[in-house]
């Protein structure tokens, strides 16, 4: 039996509001055995310990919104199509390389809203039988989209009601831990428009009813007004973007946001560190780039729009995008800061939108809390993220499924 005592400062489970203080947790076979305060322990304790020190110890955070063979750079599309035509082995490592700067943020889990299944449903089982060290990846695989629609390059592409039924069928055979369908278009595919609806309430409604037969979450990309209301007419089980995006910029729908509510459905909101970065070096970043100059002038009130969405009751869980221009897998930590620094919402429910209730939304019972017989997946940070949400930045140690990942020596400075 494998065991591990690993000790810091202060515990946060994932669920309470306080943290425990001087505390510790015993992991046995990937496992958590044992937690609680260090005076608890028995003075001739062997096991192999990891001593945090003035650490901050939290479930491994879950980013719900990736793509993992998308590179990040200001021509991803361009390079993604050079490295596809090298091959899938130049996708695959692509996508090892950010896999390994997700575990550098603090992520355990990682759900990728778009990957070709040859590439992501071997990383994902490398990963499950300990030849990879990595995040968890729970995969979409390819997405379901038009002829032509937005992400068709790494998607299956279905016209008709029966179509959109048996590409479900075609992914859940290929082993899809859920299904990702694109109901308005995006940004990133040339030609097509994200405010336009891809697909019908009927179409959605296929969608979605054949995934739970199959035992499928669906996760619904949505932009536009009319996209979001088609998806939550059809209880997708979450919204990707939920941007609210009309003709000029972005609106607020009251109504849909109540039935979002109603439904109990998650809203991934993709805010990230990139722009607001990029605009503090160069306040004229993205001039003449119509896309860029369009998500610049929706920013601040998608922020708004988020925070009253939690307000009125929606559940929102982080997803950052990774992958697309600019979001940066290595990131993930500072992009959930985004939800107290620009959506308003508290360091206790950033945190909970990147742990217990991102788990909450992939569908797993295992992990996204600190408690007896879950997984280990766990991360610790200097300092205190539940009063400074910049401290979830500051990543010292990670493991997943009680390996370490990660541990970074802490620097004592005197002054």
């Amino acid at each position: 039996m494998e065991e591990m005592l690993v000790k810091a400062a202060r515990l946060w489970d994932g669920v309470q509001p306080e943290v425990i203080n001087q505390a510790f947790l015993l992991i046995k076979d990937g496992k958590i055995a044992a937690l609680g305060r260090q005076e608890e322990l028995g003075a001739d304790n062997l096991v192999p310990t990891h001593d945090l020190g003035d650490c901050t110890l939290l479930p491994g955070l879950i980013n719900m919104h990736a793509h993992l063979t998308f590179n990040a750079s200001d021509k991803v599309l361009a390079d993604y199509f050079r490295e596809k035509e090298a091959g899938l082995t130049t996708l695959t490592l692509r996508a090892v390389d950010n896999m390994q700067r997700a575990l550098q943020s603090g992520v355990t889990t990682l759900r990728d809203c778009g990957t070709l299944n040859e590439v992501v449903f071997g990383i994902r089982a490398a990963v499950e039988s300990g030849l990879l060290v990595g995040p968890r990846v729970i995969a979409s695989g390819n997405g379901i989209t038009i002829t032509g629609g937005h992400c068709y390059y790494f998607g299956i592409e279905a016209d008709t009601a029966d179509e959109v039924r048996k590409a479900v069928r075609s992914q859940a055979k290929a082993g899809a831990d859920f299904i990702k369908i694109f109901a308005t278009g995006g940004n990133l595919t040339p030609g097509s428009n994200p405010i336009e609806s891809q697909y019908s309430e009927a179409e959605l409604k296929a969608a979605t009813t054949e995934a739970k037969k199959l035992g499928k979450l669906v996760a619904s990309h949505a932009h536009g007004v009319e996209g979001i209301r088609n998806s939550v007419a059809a209880r997708v089980n979450t919204l990707e973007h939920c941007t609210f995006m009309v003709p000029g910029g972005v609106e607020y729908n009251s109504e849909v946001v109540r039935e979002i509510a109603e439904a109990g459905i998650f809203v991934v909101p993709t805010l990230s560190v990139s722009l607001a970065r990029k605009l503090a070096a160069d306040p004229n970043y993205g001039k003449g780039n119509p896309i860029i100059t369009r998500f610049i002038n929706m920013r601040a009130k998608r922020a708004e729009n988020f925070y009253r969405m939690r307000e009125s009751g929606v559940r929102l869980v982080s997803g950052s995008d990774s992958g697309i221009p600019g979001v940066y897998f290595e990131d993930f930590a500072a992009d959930v800061g985004v939800l107290v620094n620009e959506a308003g919402l508290s360091p206790y429910q950033a945190l909970l939108s990147a742990t217990s209730e991102a788990a909450s939304a992939c569908g797993l019972n295992d992990t996204g809390v600190l408690a007896l017989g879950k997984r280990a997946d766990m991360l610790a940070v200097a300092g205190n993220p539940l009063e400074k949400i910049g401290d979830l930045e500051a990543t010292r140690f990670v493991a997943v499924a009680g390996k370490v990942a990660f541990r970074k020596e802490l620097k004592i400075v005197t002054t």
